[in-house]
């Protein structure tokens, strides 16, 4: 596995360039639906509750929780802060939200998926989501493989690190 930075030639220009458009990507997606059921609470609420798999008191946590850890990883994946770490939990979203679908598919909900908690974008439940959740999750399976990038905070925070350490600034003197 590499870590950011840590690849060179043309094949580390176009790996770096495969995982900046994925951590875009994700991140602008992941933003995107956030800010709808941040917003609109009470509509992502009745989504959430129209699958009919959570009690009322989860249904509510996860009105209150969801958008703002979709938010947060949104944005780190942007910045390519922890983006592995990122990657993971939106990863494991994306699971949570495959497995949900699929569960109100074999009920023969016809509902929509809530994704984006605003009618303008509701889109139904069935395979072209589950299809659609999946891609997301491959590009979020990329960054945890590849890392993220370059051109990323972590790819910094990495130069920088080692600079000091190099450098004899992240030694403690022995006394």
């Amino acid at each position: 596995m590499t870590g950011a930075g840590s690849r060179t030639g043309a094949g580390g220009w176009i790996v770096d360039s495969v995982t900046l458009v994925a951590r875009l990507a994700l991140g602008a997606m992941f933003i995107y639906a956030s800010w709808f059921k941040i917003v609109d609470p009470y509509t992502f609420a009745i989504n959430i509750a129209t699958y009919q798999i959570l009690p009322d008191c989860l249904v509510n946590v996860l009105t209150i929780t969801l958008p703002w850890l979709e938010l947060v990883t949104g944005v780190l994946l942007i910045a390519g802060a922890f983006s592995r770490e990122a990657s993971l939990t939106i990863g494991a979203m994306l699971v949570m939200f495959i497995v949900a679908i699929l569960i109100a598919m074999s009920k023969d909900l016809e509902i929509s998926c809530g994704c984006f908690a605003s009618e303008a974008a509701a889109a139904d439940i069935g395979w072209p989501k589950v299809i659609e959740d999946a891609v997301m999750l491959a590009g979020a399976g990329w960054i945890v493989v590849a890392g993220s990038g370059r051109l990323s905070i972590d790819a910094m925070m990495k130069s920088w690190s080692a600079g000091r350490v190099k450098h004899g600034k992240g030694e403690k003197k022995k006394p």
